[in-house]
């Protein structure tokens, strides 16, 4: 039996090891923004800054970029089976992540300025490949990532989203 606890973000991800000497956004005293998703009927959900708790907030893991710079965001929810679903509990927020489509938008509300940003791919990962929490500097990168099936993290969902900043 699996007893793990995945409303606890660092454990998606077991082979990732944050590096002490990598700047975090923490350190910018950022502690958390809003992120809403027409399509799934989210609305300003709290994004914590290196938070763990995915009871008390969507996460933004290991953090070292915000908003509005190069790099790549990556944004870890919860799921849950639907008949549990509430666009209003952190614990199931994500459920239809899954369902986002090419060109769906998504957007992050921090420091008087609105991101508006585009989904390009969503995909299915295992938590053995940790290439989709990389930096990228050619451009605004958003990560969302959830478990599929929910519930479970056998497997993540990941939908990629670039920028288009209005």
């Amino acid at each position: 039996t699996n007893l793990s606890d995945y409303t606890k973000a660092g454990i998606w991800f077991p082979t990732l090891k944050q590096n002490p000497d990598e700047p975090i956004v923490v350190a910018k005293n950022i502690r958390q923004y809003s992120l809403s998703i027409p399509r799934l009927n989210i609305t300003d959900a709290k994004v914590i800054v290196g938070g763990e708790d995915l009871k008390k907030g969507l996460v933004h893991y290991i953090p070292r970029s915000i908003p509005g710079e190069v790099g790549n965001i990556s944004i870890f929810g919860h799921s849950s089976l639907p008949q549990l679903y509430s666009v209003k509990d952190y614990a199931t927020i994500f459920t239809y992540l899954p369902s986002l489509k090419r060109g769906d938008k998504v957007y992050v509300a921090y420091d008087d300025a609105t991101y508006e940003y585009d989904v390009a791919e969503t995909f299915i990962v295992t938590p053995e490949e940790v290439s989709i929490l990389d930096q990228k500097y050619d451009d605004s990168y958003l990560t969302l990532v959830t478990c599929v099936p929910p519930v479970s993290y056998t497997h993540l969902d990941s939908t990629n989203e670039n920028e288009d900043i209005s």
